[in-house]
């Protein structure tokens, strides 16, 4: 399991049977969002926050493709967490890394529902600082999770940005910018046209950002949901497309951001992951790719998903990819420590 020790409190006898009787009663689909949150919110209700955590866990290990019911159902538990605590240390100990971190994000944005205007403004930049000093991996997910809770919260990206580049550390305002991105174009992810536009719209507003830095981590944001609206196939040339429309020092970014979306709109596929990337011209299929291998890794928790990422490369490439395995562990290692 991935969750905190706190959670192995339940033991004996009775918790165990309660626990078989709870997961053997979460019957939904994996791909089923509502009907998965409705039930482990009803778990919640009946057993409380910290079962709910286990049996979501449960079902996470046993539908480990499935990312977005999961992490749906998880920030609905988290949103509950924080009106019973309203306290974000406190909830990332209970488990912050179920589903994707979304118990985590789900907290966030439920203390920015919360809070006024300029109340999220004063105390959004401070949130994470107490999980700063655990590891990147906390940091980054939580910054992560600002992200997409200022784009809840006013429905308004450069909202979105204004909050964080409040967050002065370069690599705090990095996950932020990637959050905040997301949540920006996921309600248009399953229109295609829609899509495009909207992230070529993207693009445009990450230009006018106040330098270099920032401007790129926006065009790797960006250049995720630009792959999602079509990379099912393992065409990347639409996405790159758009790329074409930024300045060529940020085609790296654009490159590496590809590769981030790639394996999540391919179902996990390390083939069409593998045709997205070595499709982009150039050097750029070794940025896509060394993104792409990381994603593998860290989501699982599973160097062996790298691994195999790598192996179905063509010859040519799998040096570049395996140059990253170190660096999937050194994360994954990092996450774990995260979720524990």
């Amino acid at each position: 399991m991935i969750l905190s020790a706190s959670l192995y409190l339940i033991s004996g006898n009775q918790e165990s049977n309660q626990n078989k009787a709870i997961n053997s009663a979460i019957t939904c689909r994996a791909t089923d969002s509502a009907c998965l949150t409705d039930a482990i919110d009803t778990v919640r209700k009946k057993y409380g926050i910290t079962q709910a955590l286990i049996a979501l866990n449960e079902f996470n290990n046993e539908n480990p493709n499935d990312t977005t019911s999961c992490h749906v159902a998880a920030h609905k538990l988290g949103g509950e967490a924080w009106i019973k605590y309203h306290d974000i240390p406190k909830i990332y100990e209970m488990g912050s890394g179920v589903c994707s971190f979304g118990f985590l994000h789900g907290s966030i944005t439920q203390a920015f529902i919360d809070l006024s205007r300029d109340q999220v403004f004063d105390l959004g930049p401070k949130f994470c600082g107490p999980l700063r000093g655990k590891n990147f991996a906390a940091a980054d997910e939580c910054d992560h999770g600002i992200g997409h809770a200022t784009l809840i919260r006013f429905k308004d990206f450069d909202d979105g940005v204004k909050l964080c580049l409040a967050l002065v550390e370069e690599r705090s305002i990095h996950s932020c910018l990637q959050g905040a991105v997301m949540e920006y174009s996921s309600s248009f992810s399953q229109d295609v046209k829609v899509a495009a536009t909207l992230s070529q719209r993207l693009y445009d507003s990450c230009m006018v950002l106040d330098n270099p830095s920032n401007i790129g981590a926006c065009i790797f944001a960006a250049s995720t949901p630009s792959i999602r609206s079509d990379g099912t196939s393992g065409d990347s040339s639409p996405a790159w497309a758009r790329c074409l429309t930024v300045k060529e020092e940020y085609l790296t970014k654009c490159a590496e951001g590809i590769g981030v979306g790639a394996p999540a709109v391919t179902s996990w596929s390390p083939k069409i992951t593998s045709d997205i990337c070595v499709k982009l011209p150039g050097k750029y299929p070794i940025n896509c790719l060394q993104s792409a291998v990381k994603i593998f890794g860290t989501v699982f928790l599973d160097i062996n998903r790298s691994i195999e990422f790598c192996a179905i490369l063509p010859a040519k490439y799998q040096p570049y990819c395996e140059s990253e395995l170190p660096d999937v562990k050194r994360d994954i290692a990092q996450y774990k420590v995260a979720r524990v």
